[in-house]
């Protein structure tokens, strides 16, 4: 219908009013969806907030799961080297009672594993084995005269007469 006539009875006014509201509810016909996307994203803000927050928990739990991690690594070797220096004790013990070297000993062997300590072991014993053997400091066998003592002798008895 045309506006610019002049609308004269109900029917008229009727049909004017349904066009009118026909363009409005087509303008507005996706309005309950938009409500209901409204009310189902208005706690958005909220749910961001929330997501930094779990942001920084997350951030703070894996730098304290990076220095736990340090931590333990530290620990592991520590113990991991007292445990290789026990074992190269326990060799060493064993493989100096097997030369026969005396338990003063056992800190003077060297090496890093069983064959080096088996040797350094082996010309320790050797060494400790000839140091057993010292030769005297004089001699212990008796003179032998000789002509000449001899005759010094028997010179000196003859004037001591």
């Amino acid at each position: 219908m045309d506006l610019e006539k002049a609308i004269t009875t109900q029917e008229q006014l009727n049909d004017v009013l349904k066009d009118r509201l026909a363009r409005v509810k087509q303008k507005y016909a996706d309005y309950d969806e938009l409500k209901a996307n409204a009310e189902k994203y208005a706690d958005y803000d909220q749910l961001k907030a929330d997501l930094e927050d779990y942001k920084r928990q997350v951030d703070t739990l894996n730098s304290s799961i990076s220095e736990m991690k340090q931590q333990h690594e530290t620990q592991v070797n520590d113990l991991t080297s007292k445990i290789h220096s026990y074992e190269i004790g326990s060799v060493k013990t064993k493989v100096a009672f097997e030369y026969g070297l005396p338990h003063e000993l056992i800190d003077r062997i060297n090496g890093d594993d069983e064959e080096s300590i088996r040797a350094d072991a082996e010309s320790l014993s050797e060494f400790v084995s000839r140091g057993g053997k010292t030769p005297p400091l004089r001699s212990t066998e008796t003179k032998v005269d000789t002509k000449r003592d001899a005759a010094r002798k028997m010179l000196a008895g003859l004037k001591g007469e």
